[in-house]
């Protein structure tokens, strides 16, 4: 009996050949010098078979992108990787996906729609990016590169997919859960990097690998998974994982006081009153007075944390430049008051209407406060949009921290989240960084889906919406 052939599939051969391209494209771009593009050329085909893996379901695409989120915060992924592939393509299957279930499925099989309180300032944001992008060309305006712009959009696809895809309390927490250990390897690695400040123990910018690193960026990361993961604890259920939480919490208190960011330190001060008022939890006081205890023990730490409030005061430097940043800001809005300057083109619009510091100096700023940028980028309208977002979203989540249901604590957590970036944004504004951006719009996401899945009344799992499963399944 003759033995049987075994004939590779098309699929097969043509992933093999077009390794063998990738791999001699490696050696001749390395060759000449590109390093980046040699990686990227180099493990191109092996994301790809992880994209084809993935997109089996959305919700292994988004815990994908939660999982390497947090390697932005220190600028671990290369530029290069997290504008063409990372984010395009995550976003782009997301949407394939989307569509394909939406043409092949029941549309009860899922409940995808969202409030319209919750969609309106999302399609208000988008349409303002674009006409303020439109209007700012029109009127021979400088705008910010293709990227900046496009990342208003990441940041929307952020906050629908994360809000309407998870179908159980379970589903949230594991998006939740993938962020972690990406930012505790992000917390393990800052003292390698320590040396590598620029300025001291007043130095705001770190050299990593791939890029030059904003501690105040770095702060809005680990500031925002500090709370979050601090609620997620009330309800982790087993002592071991309860405490594993708590360990986690720490060490991402350690590396906000490392970044030196005051803005982030209050944040996270209002937002830990905020988890006390729900919880009225004696141990909880205990036990943040123990950590802070401890870690106030630490020299560097207690150094960074004295010398940073030393310095705050009338002469403070960075202040007056806020104040300036500011005041100008404010020059900018009333002459752009309706649909603004463009998104994150504040920076660079500034000058002309004669901001003192010199151009090389003064471009890389933008108006130091969140809600102030969306007012000079967008307009009122955009200005608006921003705080109804994020009322609409904080108010009806709170709704479900006040009531004993599963699922309290990650609620709570998620609101306290939002309250470290909204408190930050006061004084700084992270926006320009892309993992910052993407994080606030899954935050906001995250903050929906619990309030969709959790129900009205009663305990999650005890009554169901369309289509969802139980916190259990």
């Amino acid at each position: 009996m003759a033995e049987a052939r075994v004939v590779p599939s098309r699929l097969v051969v043509a992933f093999a050949v077009s390794e063998i391209v990738c791999v001699v494209g490696f050696f001749v771009l390395l060759w000449r010098g590109h390093d980046t593009i040699a990686v990227a050329c180099l493990l191109g085909p092996l994301q790809l078979l992880a994209f084809a893996f993935l997109m089996k379901q959305e919700l292994w695409l988004l815990t994908f992108l939660a999982a390497l989120i947090p390697f932005t915060a220190l600028e671990i992924l290369p530029h290069a990787y997290v504008h063409l592939v990372l984010l395009p393509l995550t976003f782009g299957l997301l949407l394939v996906v989307r569509l394909t279930q939406t043409w092949l499925t029941d549309h009860c099989l899922a409940p995808r729609k969202l409030a319209f309180r919750e969609r309106a300032p999302l399609v208000l944001l988008g349409t303002l990016a674009v006409v303020s992008h439109v209007a700012a060309v029109l009127r021979g305006r400088p705008v910010s590169g293709w990227f900046q712009f496009v990342l208003t959009f990441y940041f929307l696809l952020a906050v629908w997919f994360f809000a309407t895809t998870p179908r159980s309390l379970r589903q949230v927490r594991l998006l939740v859960y993938a962020m972690i250990p990406g930012y505790i390897a992000v917390c393990l690695l800052l003292p390698v990097f320590a040396s590598r400040v620029e300025g001291g123990l007043l130095g705001k910018t770190l050299i990593t690998s791939f890029s030059v690193v904003n501690l105040n960026s770095l702060a809005a990361h680990v500031g925002v998974l500090a709370a979050v993961v601090l609620g997620t604890a009330l309800d982790a259920g087993r002592t071991g994982r309860r405490l594993a939480f708590v360990v986690a919490t720490f060490l991402l208190l350690a590396a906000l006081l490392f970044t030196k960011s005051r803005g982030a330190w209050l944040g996270f001060g209002v937002a830990f009153l905020y988890v006390l008022m729900r919880t009225r939890s004696l141990p909880l006081l205990l036990l943040a007075a123990v950590g802070a205890i401890g870690m106030y023990s630490m020299d560097f730490l207690r150094m960074s944390f004295v010398v940073r409030l030393q310095a705050t005061g009338a002469a403070d430097p960075s202040l007056w430049g806020r104040f300036l940043l500011w005041k100008y800001a404010w020059v900018v809005f009333k002459d752009n008051w309706l649909v603004g300057v463009g998104m994150q083109n504040y920076r660079l619009v500034k000058f002309l209407y004669g901001f003192p510091w010199p151009r090389s100096f003064g471009l890389p700023y933008n108006s130091h406060n969140l809600f102030l940028e969306f007012l000079t980028d967008l307009g009122i309208p955009g200005f608006v949009s921003l705080v109804w977002l994020k009322a609409v979203t904080f108010l009806q989540l709170d709704r479900t921290a006040r009531r004993p249901v599963e699922g309290r604590g990650l609620a709570i957590g998620l609101n306290a989240g939002l309250i470290v970036y909204a408190v930050h944004g006061l004084l700084d504004c992270v926006i320009w960084q892309h993992g910052a951006f993407v994080l606030l719009g899954m935050l906001l996401g995250l903050a929906i889906a619990v309030h969709r899945v959790v129900p009205s009344t009663g305990r999650a799992g005890s009554a169901r919406i369309p289509g969802a499963v139980s916190a259990t399944d």
